[in-house]
């Protein structure tokens, strides 16, 4: 899994020269093994090019290593679907996000940084303004090498066709879609020591869970009420609810598991902060919701001075070992505790 970090920035008027020669190098490089030479030469400018209409609406986003553009692409609350601006009149219409999807639009990226994370990282920025400006329905008209990243996120195909170009060619594409799964109302809070018996509740069903897919990260004697009214004391752990329900919380402090001494942490990290107990009701999982207890954790550090982030999880918990990665953690590595084997993570902020 790639864990590299990409940071991210809006496209401005005066990056055009280099994302004309970044789509030209991608292009001819990227889409060789899908399309002719006489096809990529016939797209550029009408399917492949610049549309400095994202960059003045503010939905393009590039990556930069080193100075060097390596990557962009965008999203669109206009009609037009693909194609640079050369042979435009006017701006494209503005559609409803009520009525009309939102468009995924002119992705990108340097051949030296193909399969590296970055076109990934631009798509979850663009879901994200996208959800922010009110949409719930994206399309996008997709080259078939960009078909395999969009299907990876999601994105189902609706139709294959071909796109005419100059001298009787035509462009093989795929219009892919998908809709976003609805936003959840829920509050984080510090947990009170009424919240105790609902916390259990939470605990005793996560258990079970994992039990049931034959994880035994925890058990009867972790967690247990002494681990959480000590929290709540401490006024270190957060509950989320939905609805008035408590349905996942997480515990923000700064204390070392004595098992860590030996893991690989980041010379510049101290001081750090420590993630525990993170856990989500399993009717809950899936939305978002460690996500957001994790961000939260975020905000805590960062409020209490902190330059980094660590935390352990079960090695035989897949789903947690892939959500730390995705969040930008970076494996330090493992530990023998009570129940196994634990990989340990760290993010520096």
């Amino acid at each position: 899994m790639n864990t590299e970090k990409h940071h991210i920035r809006l496209a401005t008027e005066a990056d055009a020269p280099a994302l004309e020669r970044l789509i030209h190098l991608s292009v001819q490089k990227l889409q060789l093994h899908c399309y002719s030479l006489a096809q990529m030469d016939a797209a550029m400018g009408a399917v492949f090019g610049v549309d400095r209409q994202l960059i003045r609406d503010g939905t393009y986003f590039v990556i930069e290593r080193d100075s060097m553009i390596i990557g962009c692409g965008g999203w669109s609350r206009r009609k037009a679907v693909f194609g640079g601006d050369q042979d435009r009149v006017g701006e494209s219409e503005l559609i409803d996000p009520q009525t009309e999807p939102a468009r995924i639009r002119a992705f990108f990226v340097h051949p030296d940084w193909a399969r590296r994370g970055v076109g990934s990282a631009i798509l979850r920025a663009c879901e994200k303004a996208i959800r922010a400006a009110g949409f719930d329905h994206i399309t996008m008209v997709a080259t078939l090498a960009g078909e395999p990243l969009y299907a990876r996120f999601g994105y189902s195909v609706e139709k294959r066709y071909e796109v005419p170009m100059r001298d009787g060619l035509t462009l093989p594409v795929v219009r892919m879609s998908k809709h976003l799964p609805p936003m959840i109302h829920s509050d984080i809070s510090k947990a009170t020591i009424q919240d105790v018996p609902d916390l259990l509740t939470l605990v005793n069903d996560c258990v079970a869970a994992m039990r049931a897919a034959g994880i035994e990260q925890w058990d009867e004697i972790y967690p247990n009420a002494d681990n959480l009214t000590a929290d709540i004391a401490a006024s270190t752990l957060d509950v989320l609810r939905v609805g008035g329900v408590i349905v996942a919380c997480i515990t923000v402090d700064q204390n070392d598991d004595p098992m860590w001494r030996d893991l690989n942490w980041s010379a510049d990290s101290e001081p750090a902060a420590t993630v525990h107990r993170l856990m989500v009701h399993p009717s809950q999982q899936g939305r978002g919701l460690a996500k957001q207890l994790m961000l939260q954790a975020e905000v805590v550090a960062r409020a209490k001075g902190c330059h980094s982030i660590r935390l352990d999880t079960f090695l035989q918990n897949p789903a947690a070992m892939a959500l730390y990665p995705r969040l930008g953690y970076r494996p330090t590595g493992t530990a023998m505790m009570r129940k196994g084997e634990f990989a340990g993570f760290e993010k520096l902020l």
